[in-house]
């Protein structure tokens, strides 16, 4: 950018042609990469030979790059891409309101011509590997390699072929060298094909030497160019640069770029004449509210090849001014109520064939989709929500969120919605695919996830129609808590991925989804600290400073005891008793302040954990006790995760058991019968006016298992009358036999 340059790609080594010296990359400037919407920016491409200078003075070469390809496009992954500037069209001149700035000591676009990579006579080039099969003699580039991609390319030519035959290095020789005719040129670009006489040892890796021809037209009219950049250090050009500059407005701002999404139909046409009407439209038509995807493919149905269109009663009509040659399907698209902004592109695919930001049109509010049946109205959307086309085949979408920080109590909420224009497409099904929707939540480095999925069956009669909105919007709600990916691992970041497919054998598929919502809730409290440590005047942490930063928390406590303050306590622990403080964060440790007389001020360290006991010298409450953070001069943004806890008991172990025993004296129950002591009423064999229940604490700092015994004792008193006692003459005449008498 013009005020804060900062590289987009740095320190990228170009090699000769023989070693690798073909190189391609990309750079995105919106937000999948660079995220310079709305700005207004310099972009520089700078070349340095400075590494080389020495060699190059000493051995009077130049160092030549060749820009085969520069270009600036909008939208590049689409079928539909919109160029801004390139080197092939444009040389080094400004254009489309991108200015060039180019050191033409150094560097020249007016290239055109045959350009080649690559030499027969001494055998380099492009080095490709393959592995060899037995049985296979043919080898080719995939078909997606990049290399069959550059621009303007005409010709490859394989030039040289090394391997290894019989477990040592081996030089192939090829056709017509006057060696023993190895292998040669296939008929296809890049395809070579082996002989049967020496051939490379099964399941080993063998390289081809290519020599690739490129042709850049210079007829007059009608100019392809290439760049081309001289780093000579004889004539001072050892470092040059192409700027480019974007003035504001160039780079849209995010809320600025939207572009109108446009709902993929297909109708299927019996061939049987010249003009053909599409099943949609919208309300007041006019030709820009459709597109046709595959016009080509129309157009070639005709001789002539005049497929033209118009509007005839609202609906477009396409007209081949002849009679197509088979039955055919048009691919169109019809403009809808909503925008569609930033985003992913899906490659070589339509425009709303992406995942992007989705708004709502204002100036379409009128101007719903409508086929025979009647309108198909959008919905009121959030701002924003998120577009993600679905593909019409069982191919899964893919959404990636990466590096999510693991909080604790982390917990995800997602709204997904398909508003009657999506459902609309499934809505005469009579084959039902099922929509899929996976979640894979994975801490990064894959060794922990979890996984759930949720799947709705697309029979749009029984399962989608009794539970519509008032919007006739399909609403799926999902909730996760994953506590347990937290509990579990031990990294800072996750990543969540969410697969989003359609299966079945149904020929209908829902051409969008909507997510609404996407939440991600924890119980987490954030601090951020500040990486300079405070310091006194002799160079020592100034402790006095450190207590009004975030370095510093002082902890405070309710009484631990019920009514030693006129205050609520959730606490009601034995006096006497003790509780402990414990902490695990890598970077921080309890203090004790500590002021002297003299009002300086210093920290007592206490470690990970502190006890203290429950007693009135203590104010039954923590009484100074705080977490500092030692965390200064960092290098790079450290971020720690724990806990402080308070325990119930001396120690921070909570694994075992722990006793304790309490004494409670018989009280009478308060009620109209007041007993004096050691009577109660008795009901059925029970004392009723004895209290029967007895507490020995209502707060316990532990959510597991609480075992109380103990046993409680009753005496029963009796008044006896002198009838009801035995006389000592009785006594003895019953013991008589034991010889035991007069028993008191």
């Amino acid at each position: 950018t013009i005020n804060n340059p900062f590289p987009l790609r740095e320190g990228i080594m170009l090699r000769p042609a023989n070693h690798e010296g073909i190189m391609t990359f990309s750079i995105g400037l919106g937000p999948e990469d660079a995220f310079l919407m709305g700005q207004e920016c310099v972009l520089s491409l700078s070349f340095d030979a400075s590494y080389n200078e020495f060699d190059l003075t000493e051995q009077g070469r130049t160092a030549e790059i060749i820009l085969l390809d520069l270009r600036l496009t909008e939208n590049p992954s689409s079928n539909n891409p919109n160029e801004l500037w390139s080197i092939f069209n444009d040389q080094l001149i400004d254009a489309s309101g991108v200015s060039i700035n180019a050191d033409s000591n150094a560097i020249t676009g007016n290239n055109t011509g045959v350009l080649v990579l690559g030499d027969e006579a001494n055998k380099y080039g492009v080095e490709v590997e393959y592995i060899f099969e037995a049985g296979t003699l043919t080898y080719i580039l995939d078909s997606k390699s990049e290399l069959l991609t550059l621009l303007n390319l005409v010709d490859i030519t394989g030039v040289a072929l090394y391997g290894t035959k019989g477990g040592i290095d081996y030089t192939f020789d090829k056709v017509g060298t006057g060696g023993n005719n190895d292998w040669d040129d296939s008929t296809e670009l890049s395809s070579i094909i082996f002989s049967a006489t020496n051939l490379p040892d099964d399941d080993t890796e063998f390289t081809v030497v290519y020599k690739f021809d490129f042709d850049f037209n210079n007829q007059p009219g009608s100019e392809e160019y290439y760049g081309k950049v001289i780093l000579d250090p004889s004539l001072g050009t050892i470092q040059s640069s192409i700027e480019l500059y974007f003035d504001d407005g160039i780079l849209e701002d995010s809320e600025d770029s939207k572009s109108p999404m446009f709902v993929e139909y297909k109708d299927v046409f019996t061939a049987s004449g010249q003009t053909y009407p599409l099943s949609y439209t919208v309300s007041s038509p006019t030709l820009s509210d459709f597109i046709i995807y595959n016009y080509d493919e129309l157009n070639a149905l005709v001789a002539a090849q005049t497929l033209t269109w118009l509007i005839i009663g609202d609906y477009l009509e396409l007209d081949f001014h002849g009679t197509p040659i088979s039955d055919f399907t048009v691919e169109y698209g019809v403009k809808s109520q909503y925008n569609l902004g930033y985003g992913f592109q899906k490659q070589d695919q339509t425009y709303s064939d992406s995942v992007r930001l989705m708004y709502n049109d204002p100036t379409r509010n009128s101007n719903p989709i409508l086929n025979s049946i009647g309108a198909k109205e959008s919905i009121i959307l959030e701002d924003p929500s998120l577009y993600i086309n679905l593909d019409d085949s069982g191919s899964e979408t893919v959404l990636e969120l990466y590096s999510l920080p693991l909080l604790y109590a982390p917990e995800v909420n997602f709204t997904f919605i398909l508003d009657e224009i999506s459902l609309n497409q499934i809505e005469t099904a009579t084959e039902f695919n099922t929509l899929k929707i996976e979640f894979f939540f994975a801490m990064e480095g894959g060794y922990s996830y979890i996984y759930e999925t949720k799947e709705i069956l697309l029979d749009y009669t029984n399962d989608i129609l009794p539970y519509l909105e008032a919007d006739d919007s399909y609403v799926i709600h999902y909730n996760k808590d994953l506590q347990g990916l937290y509990d579990s691992s031990s990294g800072d970041n996750f990543n969540i991925y969410i697969s989003i497919s359609q299966e079945g054998v149904g020929l209908d598929y829902l051409p969008y989804i909507i997510l609404e919502k996407f939440d991600y809730i924890t119980d987490e409290h954030l601090a951020e600290m500040y990486d300079r440590m405070p310091l006194d005047a002799q160079g020592e942490l100034d402790v006095r400073s450190v207590l009004q930063t975030p370095h510093y928390f002082q902890i405070f406590s309710k009484p631990f005891k019920q009514g030693v303050y006129q205050m609520y306590t959730p606490f009601d622990l034995l006096e006497g008793s003790e509780v402990t403080i414990g902490e695990d964060l890598p970077k921080s440790s309890l203090v004790a302040l500590n002021i002297d007389a003299q009002q300086n001020y210093a920290f007592d360290y206490l470690g990970s954990s502190e006890t203290i006991p429950v007693t009135s010298d203590e104010f039954y409450m923590i009484e100074n006790l705080a977490l500092y953070t030692d965390a200064y001069n960092l290098d790079e943004v450290f971020i720690q995760e724990g806990f402080l806890s308070l325990y119930y008991g001396s120690g921070t172990d909570v694994v075992g058991e722990r006793d304790y025993s309490k004494r409670f004296y018989m009280e009478h129950e308060v009620g109209p019968i007041s007993p004096p002591d050691y009577w109660s009423e008795i009901d059925g064999g029970v004392a009723t006016t004895w209290v029967s229940a007895f507490t020995f604490s209502n707060s316990f700092l532990t959510t597991d298992e609480i075992d109380v015994s103990g046993t409680a004792f009753y005496h029963q008193l009796f008044k006896l009358y002198s009838a009801d006692i035995i006389s000592q003459t009785d006594m003895n005449t019953l013991f008589v036999d034991t010889g035991i008498q007069n028993i008191q």
